[in-house]
């Protein structure tokens, strides 16, 4: 594979430790806006719901899981359909190195912060001879930029997953970090997932998610996404796309067919709608 931009971001924060990949995302972060919004439209109060279940997914623990964050702008974000982080750097020509401006470039303004101030002594050594000119190079560009997608930056994080496979290095050509919730501009780190071939990033998008089955309130059933653990995509470990298809049972139908869970979830939604009363805001049962 020939080498591109790419293949050298990949390659630079693959190597980073683990540590470095958690200060890097944790600081980027200091600089970008983000909206907190569900992946998918939830009938009203559902962050209330409890489950039939004592052990269940609540409907407040749904919506943590496919809640995303938006990023809807910050200092070094670049304005496109996937977010990146930009770093410039200006040649200084009475030492020969680099630096990070302090003015805006190309319309991203600088983040308040130097990147290798960030990093261990070893990542700014790695990040050096990734992207920047050596000083012995005669004909030095005046000044590098680096564009990281952002959401590569937060799958690199490995402080919430674990078994994670590295960022691949074709990436844009086969293989891709996928968003589980189908929005390019979210930087949830549990909302990516590697995908070693386009036709299962492709699956995942407009993916129906996973299916709760709802009556009188009370989540009588979770059932995972289509694709789950389907080892045509390659993706046998893969978790759930991170939205929700609800489906409100008919209380007279269920009830004919199942008269004492009905009862049960019935008997749930009157407790619950007593206990928000008393204690109104979000609740997790």
């Amino acid at each position: 594979m020939a080498e591109t931009i790419e293949t050298r971001i990949a390659a630079f924060l693959n190597a980073l430790s683990d540590s470095d990949a958690a200060a890097l995302y944790d600081k980027v972060m200091t600089s970008v806006r983000t909206e907190l919004k569900p992946s998918s439209s939830l009938p009203d109060d559902f962050e209330h719901y409890s489950n039939i279940e004592a052990d269940g997914p609540t409907g407040a623990d749904l919506m943590d899981v496919i809640t995303c964050h938006l990023v809807t702008g910050g200092r070094g974000i670049t304005d496109e359909k996937y977010p990146r982080f930009q770093l410039n750097f200006n040649l200084q020509k009475a030492t020969g190195e680099y630096a990070t401006p302090s003015k805006v470039i190309e319309g991203v303004k600088p983040v308040p912060w130097e990147i290798k101030d960030v990093l261990s002594a070893e990542g700014w050594e790695s990040l050096k001879s990734s992207f920047l000119p050596s000083k012995d190079v005669e004909k030095k560009p005046s000044k590098v930029t680096i564009k990281i997608l952002l959401h590569h930056i937060a799958y690199n994080d490995r402080r919430r997953r674990t078994g994670m496979e590295p960022i691949p290095a074709g990436t844009g050509s086969g293989t891709s970090i996928s968003h589980l919730c189908d929005k390019e501009k979210c930087c949830n780190q549990l909302h990516h997932v590697r995908a070693d071939q386009h036709q299962v990033n492709l699956d995942r998008q407009r993916c129906p998610g996973m299916t709760v089955l709802v009556l009188d309130g009370v989540i009588m059933q979770v059932m995972n996404c289509p694709h789950f653990e389907t080892s045509e995509t390659n993706l046998v470990t893969s978790p759930n796309c991170t939205r929700l298809t609800v489906i409100e049972l008919d209380p007279t139908i269920f009830s004919a067919f199942n008269a004492s869970a009905y009862e049960t979830a019935h008997e749930k939604y009157v407790e619950n709608k007593r206990i928000r009363r008393a204690l109104p805001g979000r609740l997790s049962l």
